[in-house]
């Protein structure tokens, strides 16, 4: 990584000679300090995320219970879990609810996108059709964003929000809840691959505690595979640019307090590089 960067500057200066190029390394420096979000304190970070290992629950207890539903929370604190991670979608009418795809299918006895679902509709879907152990459940209804939040806080569940849409109705969503249900400051950090959505949130209420997600390929794996061989590459040079952002500045703009990974992208260079960055100044 350190080498791809120090190649870039060199051919950015073959290409515009060293004074246009100092000039724009010294604009984009300024714009960058001017727009960036400052990060939460220590403090709050370490309420949410504290100094020993958790235990998380991703999309709760999902193999013992319908992921993503007040049912997997409970099981997952019966279980010994310390938080939970789950996501966040929108219906029709703009309704935060919580599932991880962009359809109803694979979870539901629904089908077609949650986009086409009013939020009365997509209610009476049962979200426990498809679990191995569904008919142990009864009928299990999608929850709504604050349904999981409040269940969270009743169980003493901390919160990992996975946010993937609308940057915009995200951030009036969840600074909406925030101010509502204060303890989700020390309970809940926000997460998303999408900077503009944590970036767009950050500028709303600067308190949230927030993480970039980042994994490799991002783009090139959200590519149909029936997709021209143009876009694939061009999804390639995207991937090595926003890996290269990801290092350089979408942390400091964001003002971001933790990078989720996952196992496969974990190496001693890149743990080292993002223990600087998320060091907090003494």
């Amino acid at each position: 990584m350190f080498y791809s960067i120090i190649l870039s500057f060199l051919v950015m200066i073959a290409i515009l000679g060293p004074s246009l190029f100092i000039f724009l390394v010294v604009f984009c420096l300024t714009a960058l300090w001017w727009f960036r979000v400052a990060p939460v304190p220590e403090a709050s970070v370490n309420a949410v995320l504290g100094d020993k290992p958790l235990v998380i629950a991703h999309r709760g207890a999902a193999l013992d219970a319908p992921e993503n539903t007040i049912e997997a929370f409970q099981l997952a604190k019966k279980n010994g879990a310390d938080a939970i991670e789950f996501d966040l979608e929108f219906t029709k009418d703009s309704c935060p609810v919580i599932i991880h795809d962009d359809t109803v299918d694979r979870t539901t006895d629904g089908k077609g996108p949650i986009s086409s679902y009013s939020f009365e509709a997509i209610q009476k879907l049962d979200a426990a059709a498809k679990h191995k152990d569904g008919t142990q459940f009864g009928k299990v209804k999608v929850p709504s964003l604050e349904e999981a939040v409040v269940a969270c806080l009743r169980l003493k569940l901390k919160m990992f929000i996975d946010c993937k849409r609308d940057a915009k109705l995200t951030a009036q969503c969840l600074s909406q809840l925030f101010t509502k249900y204060p303890d989700m400051y020390k309970e809940t950090i926000v997460c998303s691959f999408y900077f503009n959505i944590i970036y767009k949130l950050r500028q709303i209420d600067p308190k949230i505690v927030t993480g970039l997600t980042f994994r490799h390929q991002f783009i090139t794996k959200s590519l149909d595979q029936e997709n021209s061989r143009w876009w694939h590459w061009l999804a390639c040079i995207g991937d090595i640019l926003l890996e290269l952002a990801h290092h350089i500045f979408l942390w400091y703009l964001c003002g971001n307090s933790a990078c989720l990974m996952n196992n496969l992208c974990y190496s001693s260079h890149k743990l080292t590089k993002l223990n600087f960055k998320f060091s907090f100044p003494k």
